[in-house]
């Protein structure tokens, strides 16, 4: 059957699978589950610091919300500070995708606990 042809009703339900489809399909390509979580957040790149807070973040990486220009691939500093953590935790990172609400970054490598 042609999608032209289907009904709005049918029409908004493929498109609520397809969307449903796709986000597990995403979830699905990521190497570490994701949590949910709002961790302040400073990151650090040519001498200017910004204060954000992660969305969720994973072993491998977070995301951010951040409405400061980020371009792919560009590194950064991250420096978590929680109240659960002892000493603050330093990463270098990569930025992976940008969104208008923020950065997606991958962890690179542990630089240093404060």
């Amino acid at each position: 059957m042609l999608i032209p042809n289907l009904s709005v009703t049918k029409r908004l339900e493929l498109l609520k699978k397809l969307e449903n489809s796709h986000h597990s399909k995403i979830a699905e390509l990521r190497e570490y589950p994701r949590e949910t979580i709002s961790i302040p957040v400073e990151l650090s790149n040519n001498g200017y610091t910004f204060r954000c807070f992660t969305q969720n973040i994973s072993y491998g990486g977070a995301f951010i919300q951040t409405d400061f220009s980020f371009y792919i691939n560009q590194k950064i500093n991250l420096t978590f500070s929680y109240p659960k953590i002892d000493k603050d935790l330093t990463f270098i990172s990569k930025v992976v995708r940008v969104e208008p609400q923020g950065i997606g970054v991958k962890f690179d490598e542990l630089l240093h606990n404060i």
